[in-house]
């Protein structure tokens, strides 16, 4: 009789757990083989003995990977962008995410699943900015796992500020028993992906140009016929001035074709002689690995120079190439080289550019030399090192030779400028707004100026409210002519930044994650 009470009370305390497995083998989803998870279902403990796995029907095609290579009992990746793998903490999208998780021994999938949920469920508690989302699992085989995270809809979460969620398998279990302890993690930051927008100069039309799914940070237009944008963002992420290395791709406007770069996109090269000049408006270093695979393009001249190249530039036109170069590890007085890109030609100006190489401020590294070509002279610096002060030079277009430069800037300040098309106006951020020698305006010393005018672009913060009112900027048009601004757009978020304006000059290009809204007139 005891014998048969035991075995019935074993029975009745299986029925839950049975009832469990049936609601999640019914939770699936119409991605085949994945399988939600509720962020609140609960999932028994698992034992040191393996439990019974998940259903291994409709499993996904097994991604190749060398197991062999793993150091880690486990490898989280980020399936758009390979490159993005644990340990890290960087930015995703907030679109839904997939992931692939590697193991490196078999394991047991019910107690994986439970420790990535427990281990969300314990950040959320610990961290007020964290989401609660809702992950889909699909096993490939018993050491890989696909993973898809879901935040909801993206127009419901705040515009700013951090949105967490993290994939952490610490405490799952191996098919032989073995416990993962301090596994390593992929902390996802997730945001709304700038988009590149255009605004008419009267204000009375808007519109999206580019639907990214990924957070680029930057974006910058390459060369004077608006098709391509350089992009780019940080592998790592921290709420820190640290310059963490950067993945860069390259966007067609005109074939919404994106090409990923896995080498280091500069606008400046600095480097050895082995690199590539892309009339598109970048460099990039020769690959010491013979099996990284760079894309194919028309428009990239590669060098094999002597010199160690401290900085680079293009001329407006494309057609020219500035170096500044040198001996590794050299310091001051740097050779200049202008070379004709069509003839190979080129002129050599030996120590043209006396002084020191700048460094940064924020560490010892040498900044690269840049050059600026306004049409009539191509303007670059070094440094007096001792006196903290700027050395000014100019390569003049009809001399063909080097000179001094003087621009209205004091010397211990940066002499960076524009000017309007026709030269008649040079914009200095630490000088103002010239007419030749003519001081014009003192208020405003940054902006973006417009294709065929005497009109610049740019950005204001709009007073606040209250502490408590969120930041907002607003779009500008300086007439240079008239000295006069007129607001053409409010209520821009404050990670909005002009990129450009058209050929026409009747568009305003801007980078923002803010939804505007859409005025076609």
């Amino acid at each position: 009789m005891k014998q048969t009470r035991a075995l019935l009370a074993l029975l009745l305390l299986a029925l839950p757990l049975s009832a469990c497995r049936a609601s999640d083998e019914s939770a699936k989803t119409d991605v085949p083989g994945f399988f939600i998870a509720s962020p609140t279902a609960q999932t028994p403990t698992p034992a040191k003995t393996p439990a019974a796995q998940p259903p291994k029907t409709d499993a996904p095609a097994e991604t190749p990977f060398d197991y062999a290579s793993l150091t880690d009992p486990v490898l989280i990746r980020l399936d758009v962008e390979p490159r993005l793998q644990s340990p890290i903490q960087t930015l995703v999208s907030t679109a839904p995410q997939t992931y692939t998780l590697f193991f490196k021994e078999a394991m047991n999938r019910a107690s994986v699943e439970k420790a990535l949920r427990d281990a969300q469920a314990k950040d959320q508690e610990e961290r007020e900015n964290a989401v609660k989302p809702t992950y889909s699992f699909a096993w490939a085989s018993d050491r890989q796992l696909h993973v898809r995270v879901e935040i909801g809809d993206a127009s419901t979460l705040p515009p700013f500020g951090e949105f967490r969620y993290m994939l952490d398998v610490s405490g799952a279990v191996t098919q032989t028993g073995v416990s993962l302890n301090d596994a390593p993690r992929f902390r996802a930051i997730a945001e709304n992906p700038g988009q590149l927008w255009r605004i008419r100069t009267d204000g009375r039309a808007r519109e999206q140009l580019t639907a990214f799914d990924q957070p680029y940070l930057t974006m910058l237009w390459q060369g004077e016929a608006e098709r391509y944008l350089l992009l780019s963002r940080f592998q790592q992420y921290c709420e820190c001035d640290a310059d963490y290395e950067r993945i860069y791709a390259l966007y067609d406007t005109e074939t919404k074709q994106m090409t990923h770069y896995p080498v280091e996109l500069m606008e400046s090269y600095q480097g050895n002689g082995a690199f590539t000049a892309d009339t598109r408006g970048f460099f990039y270093a020769k690959p010491e690995d013979a099996a990284i695979q760079l894309p194919p393009s028309d428009t990239a001249i590669s060098f094999q120079l002597p010199d160690y190249v401290y900085g680079s530039g293009f001329s407006k036109d494309r057609a020219y190439l500035f170096l500044a170069v040198g001996k590794e590890d050299q310091n001051a007085d740097l050779d200049l080289i202008v070379r004709n890109l069509a003839t190979g030609e080129q002129q050599r100006f030996p120590q043209a550019l006396k002084g020191n190489i700048i460094e940064s401020e924020v560490s010892t590294s040498k900044l690269p030399v840049t050059f600026a070509d306004d049409g009539k002279r191509v303007t670059f610096v070094m440094q007096d090192k001792k006196a903290f002060k700027e050395l000014r030079y100019q390569y003049g277009w009809k001399t063909r030779t080097v000179q001094a430069w003087n621009p209205p800037v004091a010397e211990d300040s940066w002499s960076g400028y524009t000017v309007s098309d026709d030269n008649l106006y040079q914009l200095y951020p630490n000088a103002g707004l010239y007419k030749g020698t003519v001081k014009i305006s003192d208020e405003i010393r940054d902006g973006v100026w417009l294709n065929g005018t005497h009109r610049f672009a740019f950005l204001e913060l709009d007073a606040r409210s209250s502490d408590d009112a969120p930041q907002t900027q607003s779009l500008h048009l300086y007439d240079a002519d008239a000295n006069h601004a007129q607001q053409i757009a409010g209520s821009l978020w404050p990670d909005a930044s002009i990129v450009g304006t058209s050929r026409d000059g009747k568009w305003i290009y801007v980078r923002t994650a803010q939804k505007l809204p859409v005025v076609l007139h």
